[in-house]
């Protein structure tokens, strides 16, 4: 692999690697705005901004660069608003229409109400985790990136400790038919570089050509094991996946 840093000098955001390439993503002026999470189940609602404090609002729901549509029911219409993206956060039996700047995060598999809840509440605290500022860091222009990367519009979202990343080929088989990943590294107070490594390494062993990989890191000091949040495409999401 080759690395190309560019020869822009603003700043730096995540890196997206490539089977054959290693590149440097950078952001030119991007305004982020808010993500505003809508839970279907227990019909709650509130905003997060990726630069202040999550926030509680009204069930108006305003208008946000994402919207996080949890247990939407299948029959849900939403009025399509340019540059505006859906995501649709799914049991595994939910297989709903797309249109236009809609996603889906589906469950790898039944499950309970319970285990569910405890699955979305995993998807949303990722994609704030990944937000957030680090030295390696994401924003809402990647997000785009990886969702517009998957001509399915599919994706499912598991985690694995360091203890599994040498497996990924054998246990999560998935991953090598996924066109657009992101792995949001969950750490300690510092990531070593060789951790670090490890982890790229595993995961560029695991997909298949040409497919884009983005890391970032989210740092909580108190964490006494390293999680890997994995965000992956899902072109053949018929069948449950064997975890």
């Amino acid at each position: 692999m080759t690395l190309n840093t560019g020869i822009v000098s603003f700043r730096l955001q995540a890196m997206c690697i490539t089977k054959d390439r290693v590149r440097m993503c950078y952001s030119i002026g991007f305004s982020a705005s808010s993500i505003v999470t809508t839970n279907f189940v227990t019909r709650m609602t509130d905003r997060y901004d990726p630069n202040g404090e999550n926030c509680e609002i009204n069930p108006h729901r305003p208008i946000a660069d994402f919207e996080l549509l949890i247990d939407a029911p299948s029959t849900y219409q939403h009025a399509l608003v340019e540059d505006k993206h859906i995501v649709f956060i799914d049991r595994f039996a939910n297989q709903r229409e797309l249109p236009d700047h809609c996603y889906q995060i589906r469950y790898h598999q039944p499950c309970d109400n319970q285990t569910f809840l405890a699955w979305t509440d995993q998807v949303v605290n990722t994609f704030r985790h990944a937000l957030i500022p680090s030295f390696l860091s994401f924003d809402l222009n990647n997000l785009v990136d990886i969702l517009q990367a998957e001509p399915s519009k599919r994706f499912s979202l598991q985690s694995i400790t360091l203890d599994e990343i040498n497996d990924l080929g054998s246990t999560r088989p998935a991953l090598g038919h996924a066109n657009s990943l992101l792995f949001v590294i969950i750490c300690g107070p510092a990531l070593k570089l060789d951790v670090y490594a490890e982890v790229a390494n595993s995961v560029t062993r695991s997909i298949k050509e040409h497919s884009s990989v983005y890391f970032t890191v989210y740092e909580y000091p108190h964490l006494p094991q390293l999680n890997i949040a994995m965000l992956y495409g899902t072109p053949n999401a018929t069948k449950p996946e064997n975890l």
